[in-house]
């Protein structure tokens, strides 16, 4: 009776091993279309998430571990075209955020340190691409300076936030 338990035991403990691994799940809108598709390990997402338009389109992909997400997010529109693109550190954006126009251009660009903005951030108009607004905020995500500019580049408006210089 002792020889049957081991490699009944044995059996057991492998199948317990091999079910606690990586799993990849999916999920899909009621027509039938896959709207997302990840792995989980632990019941915590863990890896490569990918999601989709109705259309099939893929519409993001963002990595993750044990449940955060780590690593670079990128958003695309419907289109196909890049919508967003940023670094993730535990659930924050940590890095440079740089936004997307349907047709491709590059409207938004921002520096996070640990979910805030710090650094520049600089929007650009859709149609031309010239410089429409830069902003700059110190390391605790407080904006101290900012400039405007007009359609053809011109600055028209420069101006420091008076409450943070009189704390400096």
């Amino acid at each position: 009776m002792k020889c049957f338990r081991l490699p009944l035991i044995l059996l057991l403990i492998s199948f317990l091993c091999f079910s606690c691994g990586k799993e990849t799940v999916e999920e899909y809108y009621p027509d039938g279309t896959l709207r997302m598709k990840g792995e989980v390990e632990d019941g915590k997402q863990d890896g490569l998430l990918l999601s989709y338009y109705e259309s099939g389109a893929l519409k993001s992909e963002s990595y993750w571990e044990a449940g955060l997400q780590n690593g670079k997010s990128t958003v695309y529109h419907p289109n196909g075209q890049k919508r967003i693109e940023v670094n993730m550190k535990n659930d924050e954006y940590d890095g440079i955020f740089k936004g997307y126009s349907e047709e491709g251009r590059l409207i938004y660009t921002a520096n996070y340190c640990k979910g805030k903005l710090c650094g520049d951030e600089i929007l650009y108009y859709y149609e031309t691409g010239k410089l429409a607004q830069l902003n700059r905020y110190d390391e605790t995500g407080s904006q101290f300076y900012g400039e405007r500019y007009d359609t053809t580049g011109t600055r028209e408006m420069a101006y420091y936030l008076p409450d943070l210089l009189d704390k400096k």
